[in-house]
């Protein structure tokens, strides 16, 4: 939803990825059609905060532009 399309457009739950870097922080990678897309609206950042308690989880996505 953060870029504007939701699943459709060519754009799959494939084309991103969620890991941890070194430290545990969640980071995302994209690619395929949402790298695309993230290109094409000229962004330069994409922040990704996860949170988790019992049976419930939240994700939240904060693209930036200059």
């Amino acid at each position: 939803k953060a870029l504007g399309t939701g699943l459709r457009d060519g754009l799959s739950w494939q084309d991103m990825e969620v890991s941890n870097d070194e430290l545990g922080k969640p980071v995302m990678t994209l690619s395929g059609r949402a790298l695309t897309l993230f290109q094409e609206r000229s962004l330069t950042g994409l922040l990704l905060s996860i949170s988790h308690d019992g049976g419930c989880a939240v994700a939240f996505v904060v693209l930036e532009a200059v």
